[in-house]
């Protein structure tokens, strides 16, 4: 996850300060991708953690994707190795919580 916000620095930034910009019908299409994304990801949790609550494990990677968010924020060399090894130590601590 950490790798792929990374890498798709630039679309991340747009999407997260731009999406306020968009009208009804882009907002809409953005969050469908958005949950299209999840799917794979409780899938992988629910493989993992048969016993997690399905809300707490929505509730978990949707907090990671605030985390992920918040990259947006930085300017794209601040996301050196060192920050990317410390942005997927705290994804794993909240998919772990």
């Amino acid at each position: 996850m950490v790798s792929y916000a990374t890498e798709k620095w630039t679309t991340l930034r747009l999407i997260h300060t731009e999406i306020t910009e968009l009208d009804e019908r882009d907002r809409a299409q953005v969050k469908a991708i958005g949950e299209r994304l999840m799917e794979p990801l409780l899938a992988t949790m629910h493989a993992a953690r048969p016993a997690l609550p399905a809300d707490v494990a929505v509730f978990q990677v949707r907090a990671c994707f605030a985390v992920l968010g918040g990259l947006a924020s930085r300017s794209p060399s601040a996301l050196d190795h060192g920050m990317q090894a410390v942005t997927g130590r705290v994804l794993l601590a909240i998919l772990m919580a």
